[in-house]
């Protein structure tokens, strides 16, 4: 349980006061303004609760508090007033949300009750953030797997895309590179009403009549839909449906979303989707760099940028390996189409191994032997 507490009072007699009371119930860290309690936040594990005076110097208890719903949303907070002020109230409940609004002088044992209540009160929420978490995980874990077994082609590509976006999202310096990975991992969900055919058609670049066009067109939008009613993936549901976007509004025409009014994970699709497009065709990256640059209106500057950046970083060479099928790892990418002893391909050159896959294949190697060794493909660091 966690039980720690911060306490937030220019008066430093009063928070002696505190901790002396308070000590034997929680563990009590204490901050004598809004600069300290903050540098204390950033640098310490997480508080249950966090409890400020509201007449401090030049930042009071309001806006620290409503700057501690930032930096910390989990945090309970109460404020503490010398007077019983409506408007002040009103302004804690509004701006910073609290938990809890108090007024002096406050008596031991309510301040006792108040923070176990607060203790208490975060601790469920807590819990109900694990259970929304794991929920989410789990449903995006159950598309994902039924992409992969329904559209094998998309769920390689969304695997590529992944990697890329995410080296993106890296040297771009971002906080929510979280957020980057689960859209890339799912930009490709849309695909899940398209043939293995129509698929690889979208991804090379090949003719299609208008009705297969409209299918293609209309494969970001199917999957923002299929997103957009899972808790907290709000953010992801929009960036996938605009992952198509040219950033100058060439695509789609008379889209009035264009530039920095897209969404920045979006952008950063964008610039993965068309290069991981490219290198599907077999073309080296400088070649698919100098023709993305062609055409880099099409794209975001910095994540364009950035992904330059990363090719040009990027070094060392790659080797095949062959493997027995009990050294097969989750990770790996198959270097040849792998095939059971009747030549039946049961995962395409190009595949990465997951977890769901690899499993598969260990219940199929139960009653079908699969044709070995097995090439992979592993990459040598420049000082191997």
């Amino acid at each position: 349980m966690n039980n720690r507490i911060l306490l937030v009072d220019d008066d430093i007699d009063i928070l002696s006061t505190y901790q002396g009371t308070l000590r034997s119930f929680f563990v009590i860290k204490t901050a004598v303004n809004a600069e300290e309690a903050i540098n204390i936040v950033h640098s310490e594990p997480p508080f249950a609760v966090v409890v400020s005076d509201y007449s401090m110097p030049k930042v009071n208890g309001i806006q620290l508090l409503t700057h501690m719903q930032n930096i910390s949303p989990d945090t309970l907070r109460v404020l503490i007033s010398g007077f019983a002020d409506m408007k002040v109230a009103k302004a804690a409940v509004n701006e910073a949300n609290i938990f809890r609004f108090l007024t002096k002088p406050i008596l031991s044992e309510q301040l006792i009750t108040v923070l176990n209540e607060g203790i208490r009160h975060f601790e469920v929420l807590a819990a109900e953030k694990d259970i929304l978490n794991r929920t989410v995980k789990g449903t995006i874990k159950i598309l994902i797997d039924i992409l992969a077994n329904i559209n094998p082609i998309a769920m390689k590509q969304a695997l590529q895309i992944r990697a890329v976006a995410n080296g993106i999202a890296v040297q771009m310096q971002l906080r929510n590179t979280w957020e980057v990975e689960i859209s890339a991992l799912v930009s490709q969900l849309g695909c899940l009403n398209m043939s293995p055919e129509l698929t690889n058609k979208l991804y090379r670049g090949m003719l299609m009549n208008d009705a297969e066009k409209r299918v293609v067109e209309g494969f970001p939008e199917r999957g923002s839909q299929m997103i957009q009613n899972i808790p907290t993936l709000a953010n992801v549901a929009n960036a996938v449906g605009f992952q198509l976007h040219a950033y100058d509004g060439s695509f789609p025409k008379n889209s009035d979303v264009t530039g920095d009014k897209l969404p920045l994970t979006s952008r950063i699709l964008k610039v993965a989707f068309d290069f991981c497009r490219h290198q599907l065709l077999g073309k080296p990256n400088m070649m698919i760099i100098n023709e993305m640059r062609v055409n880099s209106y099409f794209y975001d500057p910095k994540a364009f940028t950035a992904l330059m950046t990363i090719n040009k970083m990027t070094s060392g060479s790659f080797v095949i390996r062959a493997i027995p099928f009990k050294s097969l790892r989750i990770g790996m990418i198959l270097a040849e189409p792998l095939r059971d002893e009747e030549q039946f391909v049961l995962v395409a050159k190009g595949q990465e191994i997951t977890d769901t896959l690899l499993l598969r294949l260990i219940n199929i190697s139960k009653i079908k032997n699969i044709i070995e060794p097995i090439r992979v493909i592993e990459k040598i660091k420049p000082n191997d």
